[in-house]
């Protein structure tokens, strides 16, 4: 019997969108095992040029947008 993975949503946490998996960027993982079942393993971003992020943006210097 073939083996199931198990389906990841990745939702950006900036505009809480979801990510496809080649414009994602992992920003952060949580091992921490007794972590609330509402809180993600992980942490995504859209990619900083990806123009379907409607959250906060990086200015050109990388720091956050004023």
């Amino acid at each position: 019997m073939p083996v199931r993975k198990e389906l990841e949503i990745r939702l950006c946490e900036r505009c809480w969108t979801p990510i496809p998996p080649d414009r994602a960027c992992l920003v952060a993982a949580h091992p921490e095992p007794g972590r609330p079942l509402l809180r993600p393993g992980r942490s995504y971003r859209h990619l900083r040029d990806d123009p379907t992020c409607t959250g906060e943006q990086f200015g050109p210097d990388g720091g956050a947008a004023a």
